[in-house]
């Protein structure tokens, strides 16, 4: 039989290293807890945290809900110019539709100068003033401005895995947003005659376009004209002044080919400027056509 001593030195000892396990945990959590609490990057700030937990890394956007909040406010006078960076087109004309993947870029020329939101301490140089400062924009938050895709037919914002949408400020206050998105817009599928003699008519904002028709017994070629249309509804033409960039579509020269139809091409793209009415109320819209040319060969035995 062991001492009295003894067995108490040994239930100490237990006790102790339990005890010892307990500490160790508890440390453990508060650390952890501490990594969770804290992001990378304080966004907007340019100060770096070395503590990081890629589990829960904030996504706090430095100033994204007063932007918001300014665009939307019927009094500002908002003008912004449109450009589209086209990544790839796939044509449903089955389903009397084209689906587009893009970069939709907005520029609004010094609309945050002198603002509240601007901290010039905060943005970097880059020689030629352009885009000094980047962030993410929050899904409470998107969309960010009130340009929208008003004829898409379906619409999806691309993640991986956040939100592929971003605005941009530069020192002189001039903001920009940048959205990658893929929508289906309406299409007019003109099928062609054997006769290669009459041309095809197609109508796209207002404008009528004749496109001749190549045909003969092993080739035919029809046309597709599909519309894409660039607006707000909530603010009219009075305090919204949107306009293509002189650049506006670029990479417009791209395939729409699938294994339905796998010589599609888009052979031309126009863009307008117009006006409608929405509830009373003249409203800027942007148009672009998308001339499709869709080519069929025939093989005789």
């Amino acid at each position: 039989m062991r001492p009295k001593n003894f067995l108490t030195c040994e239930l100490m000892y237990y006790l102790l290293l339990f005890l010892s396990f307990i500490r160790f945990i508890v440390a453990s959590d508060n650390f952890f807890n501490d990594l969770s609490e804290d992001s990378l990057i304080l966004e907007g700030s340019g100060e770096y945290n070395k503590k990081i937990n890629s589990r829960s890394l904030k996504n706090e956007i430095y100033g994204s809900s007063s932007i918001k909040k300014f665009l939307a406010d019927p009094t500002v006078q908002n003008n912004v110019s449109v450009k589209i960076q086209l990544l790839r087109i796939d044509e449903s004309l089955s389903s009397q539709r084209i689906e587009i993947t893009f970069w939709l870029h907005e520029i609004y020329k010094s609309l945050l100068a002198g603002k509240k939101y601007i901290q010039p301490h905060d943005f970097m140089n880059d020689e030629k003033d352009i885009l000094n400062q980047r962030f993410i924009i929050d899904d409470k938050d998107f969309p960010l401005s009130n340009v929208v895709i008003k004829n898409s037919l379906f619409l999806r914002i691309h993640r991986n895995p956040m939100t592929n949408s971003f605005f941009m400020i530069n020192k002189n206050g001039t903001l920009s947003i940048h959205t990658k998105m893929t929508i289906d817009i309406p299409c007019i599928h003109l099928i062609s005659s054997h006769s290669g003699v009459n041309p095809l008519q197609m109508l796209c904002a207002n404008s009528m376009y004749e496109l001749p028709n190549f045909a003969n017994k092993n080739k035919i070629n029809d046309k597709a004209v599909c519309q894409m249309e660039i607006g707000s509804f909530l603010k009219s033409s009075s305090n919204f002044n949107i306009s293509w960039d002189s650049d506006p579509i670029l990479d417009g020269t791209v395939p729409c080919s699938n294994e339905n139809w796998p010589r599609c091409l888009v052979d031309q793209i126009h863009t307008f400027k117009v006006k409608e009415q929405f509830l009373d109320e003249d409203h800027d819209q942007l148009v672009a056509c998308f001339l499709l040319n869709i080519r069929r060969v025939y093989h005789h035995i």
